[in-house]
């Protein structure tokens, strides 16, 4: 991640307050795609589980943790289709990118399959 106000970009160079030196590596199944800030400095990444059977969703505080109150332990998976055998393996949830409102709801777009 690099610096800004809220602990992400600045002038190119890293907050190392942020995480671990500056990076956050969050082991998991899966990847992210996307990612937004929050108004409150908290960051959200849209993903997909391995596999791509499952959308991914976390949330890390402004100082790089996963967000407790989020989810279970920072990070919301959920599958919303169920692809067909011939499929199974393939990418069918992708969190392509998210956004947040002013209202606080986020909006995120997925792959269609």
């Amino acid at each position: 991640m690099l610096q800004t106000d809220s602990g992400i970009f600045n002038a190119g160079t890293l907050d190392t307050s942020f995480g671990n030196n500056g990076t956050v590596v969050t082991p998991s199944a899966g990847f992210a795609h996307s990612i937004t800030l929050q108004d409150d400095g908290k960051l959200l990444v849209a993903g997909t589980t391995l596999g791509g059977s499952s959308f991914a969703l976390g949330r890390y505080t402004n100082d790089g943790r996963l967000d407790s109150s989020f989810g279970a332990g920072g990070i919301v998976t959920t599958n919303f289709y169920t692809p067909p055998p011939f499929l199974s393996g393939f990418d069918t949830e992708i969190g392509f990118s998210v956004l947040t409102q002013a209202d606080e709801l986020m909006q995120i777009r997925l792959r269609p399959t």
